[in-house]
């Protein structure tokens, strides 16, 4: 479902697995600070994957589109 909405939208994260809130959360503040700080989607997604080292998830998220999209 993923590929299909990164036809209309440049960039969608997906998750593989179930994730809970002590998960998403470090995941998202990260994610949104390193978008506000001009990096582009992908760069913030390998970022914001890093911030999960303390309680990771059972599979890792994934982006689909474009990774070099600039979204400030």
């Amino acid at each position: 479902m993923a590929d299909t909405v990164a036809v209309t939208i440049p960039s969608v994260i997906s998750w593989p697995c179930l994730i809970d809130d002590g998960q998403a959360q470090p995941f998202a503040d990260q994610l949104y600070r390193s978008l506000a700080s001009r990096r582009s989607i992908g760069e913030s997604c390998e970022d914001a994957k890093a911030a999960l080292y303390r309680r990771p998830p059972d599979g890792p998220p994934a982006l689909h589109g474009s990774p070099g999209v600039q979204i400030f």
